[in-house]
Formats: C-alpha cells, structure tokens, sequence
C-alpha cells in the first residue's frame, strides 16, 4: 500500500455522511474532505490529461471558489500550496486537491483521506478505474429513516415521497452492485449499527482500511465545535450552521433512530417499502417483500420518471465542456 491511501464513502444522502465524516476527522492520521464534486466535475475533460497548465490550475481554484459546497464549516484549502502542483494525470491531480484542504486551520500529517460525497455514487465505474486500489466506505440507512430526515429538514420547499423511494433505491443499487463485483474494496455498514455500536464498527472500519483505531473518533462533537462552529465570526452562517448540523456538536444519540415508525404513516411506509422491497431486503431493513402494495399509479410513474431524470442529468452535464459548467454555476451564485 501507498503511504497515502485515498478512499470514498458513498451511498446516499441523508444516511449519516457527514457525521461519519466527523469521526474519521477526529482521527489524527485520517483526512476526511467536505462534499466537493470534484472528480464528476472534471473527469470527463480531463481523465487523459499529461500535463496541467496554469491556466488550469486556475480553473479548479475559480471552481473552488465559485462551488456552493453542502458542508458545515471548519475547512480550508491551501491555495498556495495547491497552485504548486506538478501533476502528471488525473488521479495524481485528484490527489493533490483534497491534500490541499485544512481541517480547522491545520494541515494535519496524513495517511488516510476520504473523500465524502454521495454523488460519487453515480461514478463509481470511472472512479475505480482511476484508483484500482481505492477503498469505499457504503454507509446505509433505512429508506423510511432516510425519507423522514429529509421531510423534516429545515427549508425543505416539498419532498416527493416516490421520488425520493425511487432516489434512494437507484443509488443504493449502483453501489451494491460495485460492492459486489469488487467485495474486498467495500466496507458496508448500516447508519444504524454505526449508532447503536459506534466503537465496535468503527474498530471493524479500522481493521478494514488499515489504520489503528483511535478513541479520539468517539470524541468527534468536541472537534466540530472547535474547528466548526467556534470558528466562524459571521452571526447569520454561524446561526444557520448550528440550524443544520447541532447534532454534529453533540455525542451520539440513538433516541430517533426508529422514529420512523411513528412519524411517518402506514400510507406512507407502505409506498417507500413496495418501491425499495427488492434491496432493502438484501440489505436487511425488510423482513418480506411488499412490491405489490399498490399505491397510487400515476404519482409512482412521476416519481420514478423524477429519479431515473435526476441521475442521468448528472451524469450527461457531468460531460459539458468545463468553461460551461464553471458559468453554470457562477449563474447561480
């Protein structure tokens, strides 16, 4: 193994990302990266690439710079440092990125990076032909768990039940599917054995990748609060901050963990689990299938039309030209 091993964790959002996130970054060997889209943004372009200009240096510091990242605070990236790189391809530049950014003001020495993000779920095919190597971390939830998160979530305009059924399953099977065909590069681990038995997954996630486990990753909320919230001077960020991630700043807790079945309705738990039933069950979350729940027709169609939309517009915009993605979202800043 390289003295620098770059891993991913993938699955969909909403299923405890951010928060294994933090623990990794509680670790003092491990590195793991706020959710920038940095591989599907500039792979299609780039992935023969020798020889990286200036110019293109200064493409990925304006994409830095003008990307409106889903993260809580507490990172930085050393431009300087980034700007004197000497890649040769891709990976190596790849590399080289997330090796830039700062955790709570510090550069921290490491042997572990991860880069968190659930949309490298849809690329996971270019992914692992760049770093044959690599090692994935697939972080699940259950559907229904994962549906009342996001109908809950502040500022939420409206949450589509079947699309969202359809999302989780469509995401879910494109990394199942890959944890199969390579099984010695997937570490698969359910958000709820991650809360209820935190040590003991994170001591089977350690023996996984390779590095020794540190108590310091159950003392992940002191770390936040430290480099996260503590750091911020803006009143209006620091308040929406703590809107959005206050469970970060907090240790581990498993009182809503089945919330679930009593928040959401038997409506609504009848339609998630005859959209999901065909991997929630191998993925343990159903006991029997309920595929032939019959909910209404139209709105399934529309839902899993929505879903299906979603995935593919990601990957064909992921394949534009560079200079029209990086507009696209100077747009809508």
């Amino acid at each position: 193994m390289s003295a620098q091993n770059f891993n991913f964790i993938v699955g969909i959002g909403r299923s405890g990302t951010t928060l294994l996130m933090s623990m990794l970054n509680a670790h003092p060997s491990i590195q793991a990266t706020p959710e920038v889209n940095f591989f599907n943004f500039f792979y299609s372009s780039w992935k023969d690439k020798t020889e990286f200009s200036k110019d293109d240096i200064n493409l990925v510091t304006s994409y830095l710079n003008s990307y409106k990242a889903n993260n809580f605070s507490g990172f930085d990236f050393d431009f300087d440092s980034f700007c004197k790189d000497s890649s040769v391809n891709f990976g190596q530049l790849y590399k080289h990125f997330y090796k830039s950014f700062l955790y709570g003001g510090v550069k921290k020495e490491c042997s572990f990076y991860f880069d968190k993000n659930p949309i490298n779920s849809l690329y996971l095919k270019q992914i692992i032909k760049t770093f044959p190597n690599a090692k994935f971390i697939f972080l699940t939830r259950d559907p229904r768990a994962t549906y009342l998160s996001l109908k809950q979530k502040k500022n939420t305009k409206s949450i589509n039940i079947y699309f969202n059924s359809y999302r989780w399953l469509l995401y879910n099977k494109e990394v199942f599917h890959y944890s199969k065909l390579y099984p010695n590069n997937f570490f698969v681990v359910k958000y709820e054995d991650l809360i209820v038995n935190t040590e003991t997954e994170l001591k089977r996630m350690a023996t996984f990748f390779g590095f020794t486990y540190d108590e310091k990753m159950l003392l992940f909320h002191e770390d936040v609060k430290k480099f996260s919230f503590e750091r911020i001077n803006n009143v209006e960020k620091k308040d929406r901050y703590l809107v959005k991630y206050s469970d970060l700043s907090k240790p581990i807790y498993s009182d809503r963990l089945n919330a679930w079945e009593t928040e959401l309705n038997s409506e609504e738990i009848n339609i998630i689990d005859s959209i999901t039933s065909e991997l929630a069950l191998k993925l343990g979350y159903l006991k029997f299938n309920n595929s032939r729940y019959i909910a209404d027709t139209i709105s399934r169609l529309k839902g899993k039309f929505m879903a299906i939309k979603f995935i593919y517009y990601n990957k064909i915009v992921s394949l534009f030209p560079l200079k029209f993605k990086l507009a696209r979202i100077k747009s809508k800043k």
